[in-house]
């Protein structure tokens, strides 16, 4: 662990060792220190992944990463030339943005499945004396964004500026083949096609619409319902309908219900005649699932089912994180609370 880059890559190939046993000290030698309110936060993570595994009493068989370093900074002394991160000791600390994609194999009964993740890391490291590198603060992406008090700069919704707000602008033109359904008529929910775009689209975004980097679970759902033939109803009041109007010589605008989850339920339910079932294990592919992490009557995130695992519960594929064949409880995720309610929605056969 001479420096950062080998600190960085003993760091994760540990943190994967650590999904199949369960060996936190091994983890924690990374650390500056352990008492803190950040390295809590980031082991409630890492400890609910494993419960939520035991829970559904699927063993852990094998979990594998790819990690890219987006961007580095060292703070308050010029960037190093040699290509060692900050290796040469001059540098006080170091931030570090990363990308992992990381899959989990597990056993489920008598197969094999298979979870996918994509994760965003923000850490602070710092060198020590000997040459060797300590982490002093990190966040990871999830439902709850990237932890309670982030230490690490990040984007913020500033509600105004998309940049600051963390969204990233369509590529436009030629983005014909995605005007089918703008007006409010009546078509066949195509479950497959919606699977089909939850498949392609759940571990990147599409270009052809605006991206939220920071919570674009609701914008991914509505593409896999728009792709399967839920018609757009454009009032031209974002309060209303449900709508994304595409402006190749502007900005692209849509409906509340478009982006934000509770008033997708509220339309679908409401507009679109959609069905509250009483049990998750009532729902068909392409159907969906809606969180209310404090119970306070407000969802907060939603999911798309695309598979079912051997005892009948569905998995889903989402945004934020970024996730592939998850179960749809969420037991994994920091924003669940013991008071998390679920509304499982089912798209009728004709939409409206």
């Amino acid at each position: 662990m001479s420096n950062l880059k080998g600190s960085i890559q003993g760091y994760m190939e540990e943190r994967n060792r650590y999904w199949l046993t369960g060996d936190l000290d091994a983890l924690a030698r990374y650390w500056a220190e352990r008492a803190g309110e950040n390295w809590k936060w980031i082991k409630l993570g890492w400890e609910r992944r494993r419960q939520s595994a035991q829970i559904r009493r699927s063993r852990l068989l094998r979990a594998h990463s790819r990690v890219r370093v987006n961007r580095w900074r060292p703070l308050n002394t010029p960037e190093p030339t040699d290509g060692n991160l900050g290796g040469n000791g001059e540098s006080t600390a170091v931030d570090v943005e990363m990308e992992e994609s990381i899959n989990w194999v597990y056993r489920d009964g008598m197969d094999h499945a298979v979870e996918g993740r994509i994760i965003r890391h923000l850490q602070r490291w710092q060198p020590n004396p000997d040459g060797t590198w300590r982490i002093v603060s990190a966040q990871e992406s999830d439902e709850t964004g990237m932890g309670p008090n982030p230490v690490v700069s990040v984007e913020s919704d500033a509600g105004l500026d998309a940049d600051a707000a963390g969204i990233e602008r369509p590529q436009t033109g030629l983005r014909s083949l995605v005007r089918r359904f703008m007006r409010p008529v009546c078509n066949t929910y195509d479950r497959l096609q919606a699977l089909r775009y939850a498949e392609l689209w759940w571990n990147r975004p599409n270009p052809q619409y605006v991206y939220f980097r920071l919570d674009d679970c609701t914008n991914f759902v509505s593409q896999c319902l728009y792709s399967a033939g839920v018609p757009m109803h454009d009032t031209g009041n974002r309060a209303s309908g449900w709508w994304y109007r595409f402006n190749d010589s502007g900005e692209d605008t849509w409906s509340f219900s478009w982006s934000t989850a509770h008033a997708l339920y509220l339309y679908l339910t409401g507009q679109v005649q959609a069905s509250v079932l009483s049990s998750a294990q009532e729902l068909k592919i392409g159907d969906l699932v809606f969180y209310d992490w404090q119970g306070q009557g407000r969802f907060g995130h939603c999911t798309i089912v695309v598979d079912f695992d051997q005892k009948g519960d569905p998995l889903v594929n989402a945004h934020t994180d970024p996730s592939y064949h998850r179960h749809y409880l969420y037991l994994d995720s920091r924003a669940w609370t013991p008071q998390t309610r679920y509304a499982f929605v089912h798209l009728p056969q004709r939409v409206c």
